[in-house]
């Protein structure tokens, strides 16, 4: 779940994790259609 950001309150699915930069890409469903998104390890809960 994002609790950050624009995406806040949003649920998706880890799909890549950047280590060296901190970052993990997810994909959430936007206007019903799955976007990939890079969010901050912080932007994520129970990260």
């Amino acid at each position: 779940e994002v609790t950050q950001g624009p995406f806040s309150d949003f649920s998706g699915t880890v799909k890549e994790i950047y280590p060296e930069k901190g970052k993990v890409k997810v994909e959430v469903s936007l206007f019903g259609r799955p976007t990939s998104v890079e969010l901050d390890y912080t932007q994520l809960k129970g990260f």
